[in-house]
């Protein structure tokens, strides 16, 4: 199955490896902000987003994968394609090191290698998990919302929509990040987390709104 990556990025390059490693062939990338014709990854960009209807029937291609890191992004590349381009298959790219406990994924989303889901979890759609990240039982991560590498959660945890938990965080059993929140790397989440807050330190306060389409890079 031939399949095309929006987003020649870091992250991009790491749904490029593990899409190989699941047996698609990756045939390039989309990226606006790249020249057509250079590589990335040892991968051609073969032009801008809005070339995908041109290049469908020239790469034969049959899926798409958003390899974009930000979630709000990610999330507006996500729906506008998905409407666009209802044939087209959006896998879930999942690294063969995971350990999927009975776990529930939906579509398009990114589970990087050493990453942990426990019994019972859900991972809505356009979510990333990263490396080495954990999701524990009964856990929900919501849509278009990710993980840093290292991030952990106990169990029952519920984080929000478009939220982003930081490098090597930590959320304590029962507590909730609420939608569109940033947790900063190497933070303690003790007590439930608000919608649209950045928050960070051990123990996590507060420290200031947000919006929802606000970098966090």
């Amino acid at each position: 199955m031939n399949l095309i990556i929006v987003g020649a990025s870091g992250n991009g390059k790491v749904c490029a490896e593990i899409a190989k490693l699941q047996g698609f062939k990756v045939v390039g990338f989309l990226d606006d902000g790249k020249v057509i014709g250079s590589t990335h990854f040892d991968l051609p960009i073969l032009g801008k987003v809005s070339d995908l209807t041109r290049l469908i029937s020239i790469y034969s291609i049959n899926a798409f994968f958003i390899g974009i890191g930000d979630n709000a992004t990610r999330k507006s590349l996500f729906l506008e394609l998905n409407t666009h381009f209802p044939d087209l298959l959006m896998p879930n790219l999942i690294h063969p090191s995971a350990i999927l406990s009975n776990a529930l994924i939906d579509k398009g989303t990114q589970i990087c290698a050493g990453v942990i889901l426990q019994p019972d979890s859900t991972v809505g759609k356009g979510c990333i998990l990263n490396t080495g990240s954990q999701l524990d039982h009964d856990s929900h991560l919501g849509i278009f919302s990710s993980l840093a590498p290292k991030a952990c959660t106990g169990g029952g945890v519920n984080i929000g929509e478009g939220s982003f938990v930081g490098l090597g965080a930590n959320i304590l059993h029962g507590r909730s990040v609420g939608k569109y929140s940033v947790i900063g790397a190497g933070s303690t989440v003790t007590k439930d987390i608000p919608d649209y807050v950045v928050a960070y330190g051990s123990p996590a306060k507060v420290i200031r709104s947000r919006t929802a389409n606000e970098t966090y890079f």
